[in-house]
């Protein structure tokens, strides 16, 4: 197979999908990833060919003033630029030729990848992060998390129904756009359904008895390089005191970020802990807490991580699935879109305390949630269990085994 992954998403979601194309690349298949232009540096620094589309991650989340309280997939007032960029990024992938029997791609990418796909003639697999897709009464929609359990697998199916209307209503002007610009019919050709890949561990969400063949739960695509290391102030820091708990919201940012470290300090303070806090892009602030803190901008949760006694972040998807691989307790602090998805399931799985919403969260908060997690011994252990059963997938491998399958399966051969 010739593959094109098409990732537009932050670090969070590009690591994945080089992951993923670094695993199709060890089978022997050509793949080349599609990425923000910020972002091809990752899967290039990993030996995968990289095709950089126009617009900065990082830059469009800058003019946010605040990610607290995010609903939709698409922030208000940015459909227009969302689409214009989808527009430019397709013109900009068809320039660079890419040759490719299969595209793949998730919700970000998907407006894109479609249009490319049908202009060159590739077939397309929807290769998510997060469960989206058939509806299934295994567990309720992404975007809408908080069906009573009442309500049951009707519920469940009901916040799927709700899940795609949402997801549909920011994507399909961006669809429009990219299909304008690869010179298509405004609207596709009605497609059969053919399944779709999910960069999820089965640990963490059930496979759905009632999603249709070809819908797979493959396990987390992990991206590790076994010649990375921390740097040496961070080692040393680690290596002189018992493990600290890592702080930190990965792309999300806040109207005040001061206040936001202000804040996780001084719940560190007061259960005793030492602290790593990753500032990102602008969820706290980068001044020098004190002794005992350590601040960075970012570093790889697969270093970092297995060294804490604890995390606490915003509930990203690949966060998340970071902090369940190192097999520690979460304190979720979701801002919004997914992450009160990702928040309400780690809670569920016992692998870390009831999430605090962004705007509820107060020093005395956190505290009682961080005691939890560092005085819990079930919740400890229940950690550690799942930590080693998602330690023992092979999540890049299984989603290579069945794109092959898929692939052989081309009516068109």
């Amino acid at each position: 197979m010739d593959v094109l992954i098409v990732a537009v998403d932050t670090r969070g979601g590009v690591q994945p999908y080089t992951a993923l194309a670094a695993g199709l690349r060890a089978r022997g298949h050509p793949t080349v990833v599609a990425a923000p232009e910020d972002l091809t540096w990752l899967p290039e620094q990993h030996g995968v060919p990289a095709v950089a589309l126009p617009g900065s991650m990082q830059e469009a989340a800058a003019r946010l003033p605040s990610s607290e309280g995010m609903r939709g997939l698409v922030p208000r007032g940015m459909q227009d630029e969302v689409s214009r960029q989808a527009a430019v990024r397709t013109a900009a992938l068809l320039e660079a030729a890419p040759e490719a029997g299969v595209v793949l791609a998730g919700i970000g990418g998907a407006p894109i990848a479609r249009a490319v796909a049908d202009r060159i003639g590739a077939r397309f697999l929807p290769a998510h992060l997060h469960p989206l897709g058939p509806a299934t009464g295994a567990f309720p929609g992404v975007l809408a998390p908080h069906v009573p359990r009442w309500s049951g697998r009707a519920g469940n199916r009901l916040a799927h129904r709700i899940t795609a209307l949402a997801a549909a209503a920011p994507t399909r002007p961006a669809e429009r756009a990219a299909r304008t610009a690869a010179g298509l019919a405004e609207r596709p050709a009605a497609r059969p359904e053919t399944g779709a890949l999910y960069g999820i561990s089965p640990q963490v969400l059930p496979q759905p008895s009632d999603w249709p063949p070809g819908h797979v739960l493959t396990g987390y695509w992990f991206l590790d390089d076994p010649g990375a290391a921390l740097d040496p102030e961070l080692e040393a820091f680690l290596a002189d005191g018992p493990p600290p708990v890592v702080v930190g919201f990965g792309s999300m940012s806040s109207t005040d970020a001061r206040r936001a470290s202000r804040t996780v300090t001084a719940a560190l303070r007061a259960t005793g802990s030492r602290g790593v806090l990753l500032t990102g892009w602008g969820g706290l602030a980068g001044d020098d807490p004190g002794p005992g803190f350590l601040v960075r901008t970012a570093v790889p949760h697969d270093l970092l991580l297995p060294r804490a006694a604890a995390v606490v972040h915003h509930a990203g998807a690949g966060t998340t699935a970071a902090g369940l691989r190192a097999g520690i307790p979460q304190v979720t602090i979701p801002y919004g879109v997914d992450q009160p998805f990702w928040a309400a399931r780690v809670h569920e799985l016992g692998a870390g305390t009831a999430p605090i919403p962004r705007r509820r969260l107060t020093t005395e908060r956190l505290v009682e949630a961080l005691e939890r997690c560092l005085r819990d011994g079930s919740l400890r252990e229940r950690a550690r269990q799942l930590g080693a059963a998602i330690r023992a997938e092979d999540g890049v491998g299984t989603a290579v085994t069945r794109l092959e399958t898929w692939a052989a399966l081309d009516p068109r051969r």
